[in-house]
């Protein structure tokens, strides 16, 4: 009789237990703080659309590189980043669009190959015939001869986008590894880590990026092959026998295929309000 009693008991607290994780569970309370432990984006929610506007101050194609054209926006409004199209896609997929009054005709990026492009006059350093820009009034997006004296096309956003600077210190590609590059991030701004070449492309097409007013060619991680010790990052940034990659200065293009021995920057990311 008391084994029984013993056994009712048992599956009365286990039933009473079940419920209470599944109460847990469907409020979203369990998982909360393993999901923020885990985000690499502070806010992975959206919460209103993206609102864009044409900048006070205008440019020709040869701005100085991506960095020139962020300048321009925060002249206008330090909370905004220089528009892409890709940026433009997914934000009417998902978030909305929100178009100032009276939009004037602006600069669009497009880094699609995070490249210098006949789309992006060259990586705004005028080494191309072409650019796009959003026409008067958002109808349309349209090749512009980069000669073309325009506004910038200006985003902000309710979620954090992505800062991206050079470090202070600079190292060659056998820097020790990627907790070394890390450290040379933290060393200039503690909050900061060491850039990806996927966690840029996914901050250009999701998030909005900001690039330093002066931007120094700096290297960039590539572990889109895993986390490998491939010929792309200096073998882990653990030799000079190999090549990396780098984003040039104020962010005109990304390079390939830089010799190790080189001495550079590090890409530095951060994410902000």
């Amino acid at each position: 009789m008391k084994q029984k009693l013993l056994l009712v008991f048992a599956v009365v607290v286990l039933v009473f237990a079940v419920l209470l994780i599944a109460d847990q569970v469907m409020a979203g309370s369990i998982f909360l703080p393993l999901i923020q432990k885990g985000s690499a984006n502070p806010d992975e929610g959206s919460i209103g659309p993206v609102y864009v506007f044409s900048s006070s101050g205008k440019t020709t194609g040869m701005a100085g590189g991506r960095s020139g054209m962020n300048a321009i926006c925060a002249t206008s409004d330090p909370t905004s980043h220089f528009c892409t199209e890709e940026e433009f896609t997914f934000a009417s997929r998902d978030e909305g669009i929100a178009f100032s009054s009276g939009f004037s005709k602006a600069w669009l990026d497009y880094t699609n190959s995070l490249n210098n492009d006949q789309k992006n006059c060259g990586g705004w350093n005028g080494d191309t015939v072409s650019g796009l820009a959003i026409s008067n009034n958002a109808v349309s997006i349209d090749p512009t001869p980069c000669t073309t004296l325009l506004p910038v096309a200006c985003c902000k956003r309710s979620t954090p986008t992505l800062y991206v600077f050079s470090s202070n210190g600079t190292t060659n590609g056998q820097s020790g590894g990627r907790s070394v590059m890390a450290d040379i991030c933290t060393a200039t701004d503690p909050a900061s880590h060491f850039c990806s070449v996927a966690e840029l492309r996914n901050a250009f097409m999701y998030k909005g990026v900001v690039f330093s007013n002066v931007f120094l060619k700096a290297w960039m991680d590539n572990m889109e092959s895993g986390f490998s010790r491939h010929e792309s990052n200096c073998l882990g940034w653990s030799t000079t026998a190999a090549t990396g990659e780098a984003l040039s200065d104020n962010a005109v293009s990304y390079d390939e295929a830089i010799t190790c021995t080189t001495s550079l920057h590090v890409a530095c990311c951060k994410w902000i309000p």
